[in-house]
């Protein structure tokens, strides 16, 4: 793989952040750091280097705490082994002039890495190879529904669905448990009888079935002004077209009118024919409602999105994830990250919070959570009293939440992967731009 030489602005990413990612990715290259008429170089193995002159702090401090200027990153071969006696780069953000952070806790991010993964009973549970325990990837499916139900029941403001709307000319496609299985996924299907009766403005998906050309016969103007409703509305609701697909006008009229996706009706109304049917129309719902939450590219900085790729190229998930948290602890007293699955939201890792006493996995639907997910926007409080706020407690092992704790949606490309949560253990969370920032890009850990 081409090295390529990277470079961004200190205004964006501080020279405290850039040397913490350097050190928790065991990155290897060169660091140029440029600040008005200072300069400053190193060279990285493994996220180590040779001790700085004393005579250099003076210098050093300068450089650091600079909010201006710009900085080069030019990999290095990752084989290469860390020099004998050499010190973390991290060390260096300790030569910031105490002045320049006083006004900070200080946070669980003064200690190495190892620390944050070691076997304290209040971070990761530790296992021999990676240090770093995942929790059990199989879910038990019937206590979360028993949770999602019990929800409803109590308190049903709590729980957001994505409105999936359905038209069918013949309901024994649509159903025996497929309502429910959607459900675990967070989708709530929603049954109409005929085109001028649906709400598209209430839905994130309309599905049109009609499994006979025959039976639009006379009614198709009414059909394609649904379509059209829907592309027309604002956000823009996909539809998905499920039909005979013989006839190349009546296809034509339904691209023009804005249909998303056409797609053949089911051979028979049952077997295997069917459930490939059924999976079929999941993957496409479920990558129409990813669209939909796609934030304008125009948005991220593609410089610093390209310091991460390299940093965290080739790593195993584990690595990612300790990354993710150290970085997290520049700002943070406890964390952890809620991974996002089909059918549910599973703790995964994170330090500060009793996880183990947790009870690792919640139901898809909760309202705080899908919200994050949907807007791709960091939460910075909430109402510990809420039903979703309680079952994230439940996650990470402690009673309540704290109001003042941080959501940091985890995003890869148009995928929302995860959820950072963390808290100052009450204390404000200002300045947390930086974090949300650059966590939010970095999804790709969890996948």
């Amino acid at each position: 793989m081409m090295q390529r030489k990277l470079s961004g602005s200190l205004s964006h990413l501080n020279p405290r952040t850039l040397l913490r990612l350097l050190s928790a990715a065991e990155a290897s290259g060169v660091l140029t750091i440029q600040t008005g008429g200072e300069a400053m170089r190193l060279e990285i193995v493994r996220g180590m280097m040779e001790p700085p002159d004393p005579s250099e702090t003076t210098r050093i401090r300068s450089i650091l705490s600079s909010g201006e200027g710009q900085f080069r990153f030019e990999p290095g071969n990752p084989a290469q082994e860390a020099p004998p006696g050499g010190v973390s780069v991290l060390s260096l953000a300790g030569a910031t002039p105490l002045g320049e952070i006083s006004d900070r806790p200080q946070f669980a991010s003064d200690r190495p890495v190892e620390d944050l993964l070691g076997g304290s009973a209040e971070t990761f549970e530790v296992v021999e190879e990676t240090k770093i325990h995942l929790l059990p990837e199989d879910a038990p499916q019937n206590p979360l529904d028993d949770l999602l139900s019990e929800l409803e029941a109590t308190a049903p403001e709590e729980l957001l669905f994505a409105q999936i709307g359905l038209v069918a000319t013949d309901p024994r496609f649509w159903g025996g448990s497929l309502a429910r299985t959607w459900r675990r996924r967070g989708w709530e299907l929603r049954s109409f009888e005929s085109p001028s009766e649906v709400p598209v403005n209430e839905l994130d998906v309309l599905i049109v079935h009609q499994h006979l050309s025959v039976l639009r016969s006379g009614s198709e103007e009414a059909w394609l002004a649904l379509v059209s409703r829907a592309a027309g509305s604002a956000p823009p609701v996909p539809s998905i077209w499920i039909g005979p697909l013989g006839d190349p006008a009546w296809v034509h009229r339904m691209i023009s009118a804005g249909v998303m996706f056409l797609m053949p009706p089911p051979q028979s109304d049952g077997g295997e024919s069917l459930r490939r049917f059924h999976d079929a129309v999941e993957a496409v719902i479920a990558r129409q409602l990813t669209m939909r939450m796609h934030l304008d590219a125009g948005q991220t900085r593609l410089v610093e999105g390209e310091l991460l790729d390299v940093l965290l190229h080739g790593q195993e998930s584990v690595r990612g994830l300790s990354v993710l948290l150290q970085l997290a602890a520049g700002a943070l007293q406890r964390a952890a990250v809620i991974g996002i699955e089909e059918t549910a939201v599973r703790c995964r890792a994170g330090f500060g919070y009793p996880l183990s006493r947790g009870q690792a996995a919640a139901p898809r639907g909760i309202g705080v959570i899908e919200r994050v997910l949907r807007s791709r926007a960091p939460v910075l409080s909430l109402d510990p009293e809420s039903a979703g706020a309680q079952q994230i407690a439940k996650m990470l092992g402690i009673e309540k939440l704290v109001r003042e704790s941080v959501l940091i949606p985890l995003c890869a490309g148009p995928s929302v992967t995860g959820i950072l949560v963390g808290d100052r253990r009450g204390a404000s969370l200002e300045s947390l731009e930086e974090l949300t920032t650059l966590a939010a890009r970095m999804g790709g850990v969890l996948m």
